[in-house]
């Protein structure tokens, strides 16, 4: 069965006439679609802005009045002692205390009745400050000022305890911050855009699997069934289950050819009963002359792969959608929980949650890819939601770091069960010819779940609070579980097979220079800034510059973003000028040079560079580097196999993605998150460039050697 969007590639008229029908329908409907969900969206925001604006005015000034309040009382205290209002001593600082206690004040004010200021915090400025309200009178009641900012006066009045009588002796004034309310709905925009954002993605996810797994892909099957029936061949069956026209077409075709093998096997055991020899061993030859010329085999029907890379689509998107959850906030959540123990300082104990989640999927890849081929990729979902959830409860209900270390230490067992179940079924359903380009339906679901649930996060924790956050993770986890076991096809239980030492493949790759050098000097470093910078510095140094967790979400996903928009730039041109291993040499720089030029940046835009570089250096290396591991490896992949070579090759990088974390929680320790996000990246263009001039001086290390003569190195063409 074909594999994704691109793999519907028919060789007869007809089988090209319906793709190009399938992609033009499938536009059709996406764009559609697509079309209602941005009216829905942009509908639902401007009655959210509506909603905002009228709910925000009151609660703002309910909360100058709470303030007003507070210090109106403490004022009206003091005059009944006999003080006047001009005599009273550190009324500034009690203001300025007062406001502290609530959001979106700009300053507070003692004026005196002619409207002279009398005591204020130092926000107030002549262009901020109200005329004297024309209602302001004593009995003494509240009054609601307008221009040039919003807010309160409260009279304080003379010569009677409870302010009922008596002349204005002075006013308290308490103002709302405008740039707070503007900042509200710079907020609220910003949302309304990025849950567009997230929707369009997921209707799209959710429009793609459905239009290829109930038509194009069961369409296809048809056309090529109709297609060996054309050809003589009738021993083939889909064995394809569903509603639709196409599979109920399907079904009935197979109905028919499994009435010709009975009626086959009816003839057979005539044959078989005959008493005449001679005439036996004709009539068999002539049948089996019929059967040779129609496929019939020996053992029966044969059945067509019907197994689709579809299946795991949505399952996995959502899944990894629910881990991603956890990236824009967990540095900040793991600081806030974190104490020393044991002698280690609390901001290193603060990187011990994302350190072991990495270890813990670097350890058990190689494993779970086993566990995969054996028992299939429904199996392994349902199997890895366990733990996966069970993490997830466990980090809501987190008291202290501990908690939070073990929680995801179980996530990231159920991250790489899951995951590598998923890639198994991918490359399995795909077949030989179309690996490859299969593998962009893992890759294109790895990218749509890390923007859609870096967002979502990040906008839940900002709003409801972190512990929310992990238990909608662990919720979109289970939705995750119910559709696998419905849209995941049941695999057969293989048995283990003996499959080459993984030591000994770790061994053999570590002996190879060109592998050793790649390793030290480009894959593990390219981790340590992936996890040390991006996933932990960057939203610390976010959070300490005054971002919320929302715009740190926001920022995050530009990595992906970037990675997305240049990978196919880069991968084109580095074929077209056959460069890789220049490509892959200057994206390891950009990644590391961004950080270290903007190490000093306190704006969010310019860190938003730093993660942009990232970005665009990852996808130009990264892909790289799996190609130039998988050229310079070929004799070890020969020996031992490509899927252990492969496993060798993610187990060994992930030495960066544990070390990150830790390595920069120890930088930070000492300089600071900006200064440590500077000193790692300028340590990655160090060894990314030692890379390239060592190579160049050793050709070697870049395969050349390799590809003139790879007998030289042990290995066959």
């Amino acid at each position: 069965m074909t594999a994704s969007d691109g793999m519907v590639e028919p060789a007869d008229p007809a089988g090209l006439e319906v793709a190009g029908l399938l992609k033009a329908s499938r536009s059709r409907v996406v764009v559609l679609c697509v079309t209602m969900l941005v009216i829905a969206t942009v509908a639902a925001g401007l009655m959210a802005f509506r909603v905002y604006e009228r709910v925000l005015g009151p609660e703002l000034l309910q909360t100058a009045r709470i303030a007003a309040s507070t210090i109106t009382s403490t004022a009206v205290q003091a005059m009944d002692l006999g003080l006047e209002p001009r005599d009273f001593v550190g009324m500034e600082e009690f203001m300025a205390d007062a406001l502290k206690l609530h959001r979106g004040l700009l300053y507070a004010a003692m004026l005196d009745d002619g409207w002279t200021v009398i005591a204020a915090t130092s926000a107030v400025r002549p262009d901020v400050l109200p005329a004297r309200p024309a209602g302001l009178a004593c009995p003494a009641e509240a009054v609601v000022v307008m221009e040039p900012v919003q807010g309160i006066v409260v009279p304080l009045c003379a010569g009677n305890a409870d302010g009922g009588t008596g002349a204005v002796a002075a006013a308290i004034l308490v103002a709302n911050d405008p740039a707070f309310v503007h900042g509200q709905f710079e907020v609220l925009v910003l949302d309304v855009a990025t849950a567009l954002l997230i929707g369009l993605l997921l209707a799209f996810e959710i429009l793609l699997v459905l239009i290829m797994r109930s038509i194009a892909e069961p369409l296809t099957l048809l056309i090529d069934q109709l297609s060996r029936v054309a050809h003589g061949d009738i021993g083939a069956s889909t064995r394809i289950t569903g509603a639709g026209e196409v599979s109920s077409a399907l079904a009935s075709m197979d109905r028919a050819i499994g009435s010709i093998h009975d009626r086959v096997a009816v003839l057979k055991a005539r044959i078989a009963g005959m008493g005449d020899a001679a005439s036996r061993g004709r009539l068999s030859a002539r049948l089996q002359e019929l059967l040779d010329r129609f496929a019939i085999g020996a053992d029966g029907l044969r059945t067509v792969k019907a197994i689709s890379p579809w299946d795991v689509r949505l399952p996995l998107v959502l899944f990894v959608l629910a881990d991603e959850m956890q990236k824009a906030f967990l540095p900040l959540f793991s600081r806030s929980l974190a104490e020393p123990v044991f002698g280690i300082s609390a901001e290193t104990v603060s990187a011990l949650p994302l350190t072991v989640y990495m270890a813990v999927i670097a350890l058990a890849t190689p494993s779970c890819g086993r566990l995969a081929d054996r028992f299939g990729a429904r199996r392994m979902v349902i199997l890895g939601l366990v733990p996966a959830i069970a993490g997830y409860v466990l980090c809501a209900l987190a008291q202290d770091a501990l908690w939070l270390i073990g929680g995801r230490g179980l996530t990231a067992l159920g991250y790489a069960l899951i995951t590598i179940a998923c890639q198994s079924h991918i490359i399995a359903a795909a077949g030989e010819t179309k690996r490859s380009l299969a593998m962009t339906i893992f890759i294109g679901a790895l990218m749509t779940a890390s923007i859609c649930g870096t967002a979502i996060g990040g906008i839940v924790a900002d709003r409801v609070g972190p512990n929310a956050a992990f238990a909608a993770s662990a919720a979109v986890a289970a939705l995750a579980g119910v559709i696998a076991w419905r849209m995941v096809p049941p695999s057969e239980i293989h048995p283990a097979t003996q499959r080459s030492s993984l030591l000994a493949a770790m061994r053999d790759m570590l002996l190879n220079p060109a592998f050793l050098a790649f390793l030290l000097l480009a894959a593990i470093p390219s981790k340590i800034a992936l996890t040390g910078i991006l996933f932990y510095l960057v939203p610390l140094r976010l959070a300490e510059i005054g971002a919320g967790q929302a715009d740190i979400a926001r920022v995050l996903i530009i990595y992906s973003f970037m990675n997305i928009a240049a990978g196919p730039m880069a991968a084109r041109f580095a074929d077209r000028r056959n460069v890789h291993f220049a490509m892959m040499v200057a994206g390891g720089a950009v990644s590391g040079a961004g950080a270290w030029l903007l190490a000093g940046a306190d704006q969010t835009h310019l860190i938003l560079l730093i993660v942009a570089c990232l970005g665009i250096g990852h996808a130009m290396c990264v892909a790289r580097g799996v190609a130039f591991a998988t050229k310079v490896c070929q004799p070890e992949a020969e020996r031992h196999g490509r899927t252990t070579m492969l496993g060798v090759l993610r187990m060994m990088e992930r030495i960066g993605s544990v070390a990150g974390p830790a390595a920069a929680a120890a930088v930070a320790v000492s300089i600071g998150f900006g200064p440590a996000i500077g000193a790692i990246g300028a340590g990655v263009v160090a060894v990314s460039l030692t890379h390239g001039v060592v190579a160049i001086a050793v050709p070697a290390l870049r395969g050349a050697r390799r590809d003139a003569g790879r007998a030289e190195l042990g290995g066959t063409e």
